[in-house]
């Protein structure tokens, strides 16, 4: 029995107060994280420390409102044109046909039997003007991805890049393969 009271003494509480007094700092409910640390004790004193900062947010904001920056789109915009392989610009009623047909022209011949037509896949980014379109080969790999800006009522630019190395849907490809292939051998 003395134990925990030792325990709620010196671990649970303190837990529940520098976790309070760290969200709070960042901006944060004190009362859910004094809560949370209360309860999880350390692991939610570690959850509380990893929070992002939402004071120091809101005045990045400030700053970059008093200097003209008002537009999150522009870093996103000059990041893509810095990163690309080529860019293009094409109506927005073109189908997927037509801009493959342009990403063909733009990376050379050689690039045409890696696409998998079948496969292509256009996203739009929700509450933006933006489009990403995925290109795989016939294995299932990505192969270039093209990002989409509205750039007039009836046009988008469009800019290459190279995909990631190794990224998390492939990864999930090759362990789904690899499932199937020990599910049929019957080994399990």
């Amino acid at each position: 029995m003395n134990y925990l009271i030792y325990f709620i003494l010196f671990i649970t509480i303190p837990c529940g107060f520098l976790s309070s007094r760290i969200a709070g700092n960042k901006g944060w409910d004190r009362l859910n994280w004094f809560l949370a640390g209360f309860f999880f004790n350390i692991i939610g004193l570690f959850s509380a420390s990893a929070l992002h900062d939402r004071k120091q947010r809101e005045y990045l904001r400030l700053i970059a409102e008093s200097q003209g920056i008002n537009d999150d789109k522009i870093q996103i915009n000059s990041k893509l044109k810095s990163q690309s392989l080529g860019r293009f610009i094409l109506p927005k009623s073109s189908s997927r046909l037509d801009i493959i047909e342009k990403i063909i022209e733009i990376m050379g011949t050689d690039f045409a039997p890696n696409i998998d037509r079948n496969k292509v896949i256009i996203r739009k980014q929700p509450y933006s003007p933006y489009r990403q379109l995925i290109l795989r080969n016939l294995k299932g790999s990505l192969i270039l991805i093209a990002h989409g800006k509205e750039v007039s009522q009836s046009e988008y630019e469009w800019f290459l890049e190279n995909p990631p190395s190794i990224p998390l849907p492939d990864i999930l490809l090759i362990f789904r393969s690899r499932l199937t292939q020990f599910r049929r051998s019957g080994d399990y």
